[in-house]
């Protein structure tokens, strides 16, 4: 029902970014009128609003209503400061009402935070990388095609009054190259 990947299975302590795509298929959810979902991280780990423009709460709980399609949800997640390196897990948290009763589906998504200098060594999952690029292209906003105003530029004159070392020191010519 639910599928999440992280486009690196490491990332960088210090300044680290990184991107959860997460996957839910639409034929287990053809009854259902909400969902929720929730991105838990452990400290240090910071997340931005999901790139699916999706209702977010105070706490990062987000809620699609109506779920008749599948669905492909981007999180960018960021270290803050730095965060001490080793084995962290990102908790998933899926909860829906289906005829009057609650389910809930849980995954859990092991990252290894490395030092900066390991970071050359981090490889993207380009299956993650591909749906982060068409969600990023899909929320760019288009170019809007208006009149053209041409400005021509402006000439301005000015006098400069020379000092008297001006005066007496300057040297005006010019200077030929054989």
């Amino acid at each position: 029902m639910i599928l999440a990947k992280l486009a690196k299975t490491k990332m960088e302590c210090w300044e680290g970014t990184n991107h959860v795509w997460i996957h839910i298929d639409s034929a287990h959810l053809a009854e259902v009128a909400e969902l929720h979902l929730c991105l838990y991280l452990p400290e240090g780990l910071r997340t931005l609003r999901n790139l699916n423009g999706y209702p977010e709460d105070k706490n990062g709980t987000i809620s699609i209503t109506a779920p008749n399609e599948d669905i492909d949800l981007i999180i960018e997640i960021y270290t803050e400061g730095s965060v001490p390196h080793g084995k962290v897990s990102l908790s998933l948290d899926l909860s829906f009402n289906l005829q009057g009763q609650i389910h809930e589906d849980k995954l859990q998504l092991p990252l290894i935070i490395v030092p900066e200098e390991m970071s050359e060594q981090i490889r993207v999952d380009p299956e993650v990388a591909a749906h982060v690029m068409t969600m990023k292209n899909l929320n760019k906003p288009e170019f809007e095609e208006g009149p053209i105003v041409i400005i021509p530029p402006t000439t301005q004159l000015s006098e400069n009054k020379l000092s008297p070392l001006e005066k007496k020191y300057r040297i005006d010519g010019c200077v030929r190259a054989i």
